[in-house]
């Protein structure tokens, strides 16, 4: 509904994509979406969207490309959804274009609204999106990545930024934070990989490393690798620390002394874990549930509770003398399902 042929700037502090930078979807599709865009109101449903276009352009494949983008986001449903009805979206839309050509025969609007029907496309019922659930974050970011070359609509590395905020030194807007000689710790996702055997006949590895602003290069000599190989796969978010040996323009390469997972970083960095406990809305069966969880991830961080009661803004901080946690992504996932997206923060 928004985007041209190229990148816009509609306004300031807004850049509007440009469809030619989706692979898979060629010029003659393009051109058929913003002739059609022109000519109707913007488009609200998938349905309706392929009624207008020429199907022999916008096909299939290029219906993928679009709602796997983003480039649909605007009409109806998921994109899981989106997708999952192409084939009915397309077959509806064929039948409807084709009724169009023989006024003849009964028309779409006719068979679906009754014989009273007014031949108003309003009246038209199209078919429910599939009811399925959108695509995991992290799948439906690759995607986009497949498509655009690049994340849009986020980062794989967003989830963490709680731990990022606690445990990184890393500045991209100062400099001095990743000068030659500094020691850098940070969050990052491996985005690319070279594995590289060294004089002495031992594997070395040259790391690209991204985080949702920038990239940087680490080299990860022989003794290093070898203690932490496991961990070095393209995709993985690792939190990373090592001595910066070069500087450029916002960029940097880091001699790497250590890469671990995420949850291993949590573990080691974090003080303690604070659950937030709201006494007014929380029920026994929750209670009862975040106790199991408690319980089934044993591990070394100290576990905090803020207990909250009507009246008492600020809350009451409460050590446990009995319980110490392993902050694991099960963990986290589970105490937040039970107290709330808000109900668990790291110290």
């Amino acid at each position: 509904n928004y985007s041209g042929a190229q990148f816009e700037v509609p306004e300031p502090g807004k850049i509007s994509f440009g469809l030619t930078a989706i692979k898979g979807v060629g010029k003659g599709a393009i051109q058929n979406i913003l002739e059609a865009r022109a000519r109707c109101e913007p488009f609200s449903d998938l349905y309706k969207f392929l009624q207008e276009v020429d199907l022999r352009a916008v096909n299939k494949k290029v219906l993928e490309a679009l709602i796997q983008a983003g480039a649909l986001d605007s009409v109806e449903g998921a994109r899981a959804q989106k997708f999952a009805a192409i084939e009915t979206a397309v077959s509806f839309a064929q039948k409807f274009q084709e009724q169009e050509k023989n006024k003849s025969q009964i028309s779409l609007f006719e068979m679906m609204a009754g014989p009273d029907s007014n031949g108003s496309d309003e009246l038209v019922q199209y078919p429910p999106l599939p009811n399925i659930d959108e695509w995991p974050l992290q799948e439906r970011l690759n995607r986009e990545k497949d498509l655009l070359g690049f994340y849009i609509s986020g980062h794989p590395i967003d989830k963490y930024s709680n731990e990022i905020g606690l445990f990184s030194n890393l500045d991209w807007e100062n400099p001095d934070t990743y000068r030659p000689g500094a020691i850098v710790k940070t969050a990052a996702m491996i985005s690319n990989l070279k594995r590289h055997m060294d004089r002495k006949g031992r594997f070395m590895a040259f790391v690209t490393f991204e985080d949702k602003f920038n990239s940087f290069e680490g080299i990860v000599f022989a003794g290093i690798y070898e203690k932490f190989s496991q961990y070095l796969d393209t995709g993985n978010i690792v939190f990373v620390q090592g001595k910066v040996d070069d500087q450029g323009d916002n960029t940097f390469k880091m001699l790497c002394d250590e890469i671990i997972p995420m949850s291993e970083s949590r573990n080691r960095m974090a003080d303690s874990v604070k659950l937030r406990v709201d006494t007014g809305s929380i029920s026994i069966d929750k209670i009862d549930r975040l106790h199991q969880v408690i319980r089934e991830h044993p591990g070394s961080v100290p576990l905090k509770f803020e207990v909250h009661t009507e009246g008492n803004g600020a809350g009451l901080l409460l050590k446990s003398r009995r319980f110490k946690v392993l902050l694991t992504d099960e963990f986290l996932k589970e105490v937040e399902g039970i107290l709330g997206k808000n109900g668990v923060m790291l110290e």
